[in-house]
């Protein structure tokens, strides 16, 4: 339950522009370093805690959720976020409240099923029991194929940068040293 209210705080982020950090160095300044200190985050605010999540998770879990519980709706929201953010987080936050409240109603079935295969133990209730935790597992394992897929995707595109800064690694460095002896008068 604390996840699903917390993914209600992240729909605001999904509305508000980042403030973007330039990760570029400044080239009057070679020592200048653009990268956060130990223990902070580009957006210069702490790490979160463990068991905390970060604005960015937070968002793409709301995200994840809203696509796989409200598919037919994901085009219709990206629009909305376009043209009214302020609606577009109404109907978010609307969206989150009705994921909360059917899984709050399957969650007391099935609480239901268990106390009552506790109470009178029978074939029937095992298998419903059964196919209802078989079903939870599926749909864990359908996210985690997601969360794979995506860091997998990740990993490719990274690997792609790497070849290609590798492949110009001269062009590179020569760059670098071009920037570091220009006279500080003449940079811009």
């Amino acid at each position: 339950m604390k996840k699903t209210s917390a993914t209600i705080i992240a729909l605001a982020v999904l509305a508000m522009p980042l403030s973007g950090v330039s990760l570029a160095r400044d080239k009057g300044d070679p020592g200048n370093k653009p990268f956060p200190q130990k223990n902070k985050s580009f957006r210069g605010d702490k790490k979160p805690r463990r068991g905390e999540m970060d604005d960015r998770r937070k968002v793409m879990m709301t995200k994840e959720l809203i696509e796989r519980e409200y598919p037919d709706k994901v085009e219709e929201l990206k629009k909305l976020r376009e043209e009214n953010p302020e609606k577009f987080r109404e109907e978010v936050k609307n969206l989150l409240k009705k994921i909360k409240e059917k899984k709050g109603k399957e969650r007391k079935a099935f609480m239901v099923l268990l106390k009552q295969y506790r109470e009178n133990p029978s074939d029937n209730l095992k298998k419903r029991i059964i196919d209802n935790l078989s079903a939870q597992f599926d749909e864990r394992l359908t996210m985690m194929r997601k969360m794979v897929d995506k860091r997998m995707e990740l990993a490719e595109k990274m690997k792609e940068r790497l070849e290609k800064r590798v492949e110009n690694k001269n062009r590179i460095v020569e760059e670098r040293f071009k920037e570091l002896i220009k006279d500080p008068n003449l940079r811009w």
